[in-house]
């Protein structure tokens, strides 16, 4: 490790570029050399500082404004709306809600008549009850109705 009186010009452009213009922020441990070595070398490192300074006050700065050419841009690779608008403005069209609403009510009308007409049938039979409720458990349904029921 460096002793606390001796920097490089790299290092301490390289504090500069990671810490900023603001000697607060700079470690501690080499802050006392980084302000004396910068009182000796001025010309080395004031144009530097300056110009971190001024990318300190702009990040600080909490609000920067995107050029007009930026917002162009971007505002050209979105997505075309193909003229419509979200709250039912020029071009709007009605076609996408009204396939929507249509597919869902076919929906709903095979579901409820798939199960009114599909209930018809007759019931099926108690064994046939037994055997599927049991089978669920691992039993044999046949042990519950003794020997008469497979068929002898």
């Amino acid at each position: 490790m460096k002793s606390e009186n001796t920097i490089t010009v790299d290092r301490a452009l390289e504090i500069l570029e990671a810490y900023g213009a603001s000697p607060t922020r700079w470690p501690e441990a080499e802050r006392a050399a980084m302000l004396d070595f910068m009182a000796r070398e001025p010309e080395v490192f004031d144009k530097a500082q300056a110009e971190e300074a001024a990318l300190d006050a702009l990040l600080g700065s909490g609000h920067v404004q995107p050029s007009d050419m930026l917002e162009r841009r971007i505002m050209r690779r979105l997505p075309s709306t193909g003229g419509r608008t979200a709250r039912g403005g020029a071009g709007w069209s009605w076609r996408a809600p009204a396939a929507a609403a249509a597919a869902v009510l076919l929906a709903v009308s095979v579901g409820v008549g798939g199960g009114f007409f599909g209930s018809v049938s007759e019931e099926p039979d108690l064994e046939t009850l037994y055997a599927d409720a049991l089978d669920s458990y691992g039993y044999d349904w046949s042990d519950w109705y003794g020997p008469e029921s497979d068929g002898s």
